[in-house]
């Protein structure tokens, strides 16, 4: 008989704790975590990240093509003009940063410094030129240049497929224009 008192006291306590959520005080120091709150089906997506597109062909509305492959030590980015030009650049970090970017045509050469922000690579090139690469929320890579002359200019690429609307062709020539 003792036995089943036991058995149906800890299964009383079992109960209790697995119901009421039991919690025990901080010790040294530490904090106790709050319950994760519930997800909710409506709740919005969370922003795409560069590491989404990593090693993906993506071509955007002129034609050209951009790839961005994990290396060892960083990243290579190659562009393929609508007009087959290749431009390949290396972004080589110092930490997990900051980096330099490098024409990969002369390896020694060093042409800009770039700083990882969490959503995007941010590039300062020597000759005064900047870039912000970033992922778009179509799947692919948007980059936002700026010249010397603080001219400035977006070109977006999109996951192979991609259908570009009537709207998308009317932007792209004026910007071009």
């Amino acid at each position: 008989m003792r036995w089943a008192a036991q058995a149906a006291l800890a299964g009383l306590f079992v109960t209790g704790v697995t119901s009421n959520g039991f919690s025990a005080t901080p010790q040294d120091g530490l904090a106790v975590k709050p319950p994760a709150p519930a997800k909710d089906d409506a709740a919005p997506a969370s922003a795409p990240t560069l590491d989404s597109v990593i090693g993906k062909k993506l071509v955007s509305i002129d034609g050209s093509l951009i790839a961005l492959t994990a290396s060892e030590g960083g990243l290579s980015r190659e562009i393929v003009g609508a007009n087959g030009a290749v431009q390949k650049t290396a972004l080589r970090y110092i930490n997990d940063k900051l980096g330099t970017v490098i024409d990969s045509r002369e390896a020694n050469k060093v042409i800009g410094v770039f700083r990882m922000n969490g959503e995007a690579i941010e590039i300062q090139y020597a000759d005064g030129t900047s870039e912000n690469i970033l992922a778009n929320p179509s799947g692919g890579i948007s980059i936002e240049s700026k010249t010397a002359a603080s001219q400035s200019y977006c070109t977006a690429w999109y996951p192979e497929g991609h259908v570009f609307s009537m709207d998308d062709r009317k932007a792209a020539l004026a910007q071009y224009a």
